[in-house]
């Protein structure tokens, strides 16, 4: 959500689409994730902040920037979105990850992490997941070779692993295929 009120990204998902989904459909309770570049990001910042509301969570080429190389890489959506680089950083993944990393490291929601070789946000995928790997939650990385920040090239191979992850960490699925 953006300090101003004028985005509210977090809480139309959070507050606003899961309790309508829940209270209009029948679902088994399970919840997946995904997301490509900044979607990657507040796929992971969701599922580090909120662990129990998802059951997997594939972030993809994810732009996990901090608040420092938001502001200078884009500094207009950090403008509208941001008060300061320390809120920024307070509320980031970054931050969200350790704050919560005792909750997470049991395992939900399960985490996929995918972004391309050549992808220049893949030092950033890298990062994450040697934090991930310090903290000692569990999580698949996958990096795709030939592949740079181009959703057209990394949608054919990562949607399809995406759903088959999800698949395998829904309950009610991953029973259904024994």
């Amino acid at each position: 959500d953006a300090e101003s009120g004028s985005v509210m990204g977090e809480s139309c998902v959070v507050k606003e689409l899961l309790p309508h989904i829940e209270s209009n459909y029948r679902t088994t309770g399970e919840r997946a994730l995904q997301g490509w570049s900044m979607g990657g990001q507040g796929a992971l910042l969701m599922a580090f902040k909120y662990p129990t509301l998802w059951s997997s969570v594939v972030a993809m080429a994810a732009g996990l920037c901090t608040g420092a190389e938001l502001k200078e890489e884009l500094p207009q959506v950090f403008d509208e979105m941001h008060a300061s680089v320390g809120d920024y950083d307070d509320s980031s993944a970054w931050a969200w990850v350790k704050k919560n990393a005792a909750l997470l490291s049991r395992g939900s929601p399960a985490l996929q992490i995918i972004c391309g070789y050549q992808d220049s946000q893949l030092y950033r995928s890298q990062r994450m997941h040697e934090l991930l790997d310090e903290l000692g939650i569990e999580h698949g990385y996958q990096e795709i070779e030939g592949v740079g920040h181009e959703s057209a090239k990394i949608y054919p191979f990562s949607g399809m692993v995406g759903m088959l992850f999800h698949a395998d960490h829904f309950v009610s699925t991953a029973k259904a295929k024994l």
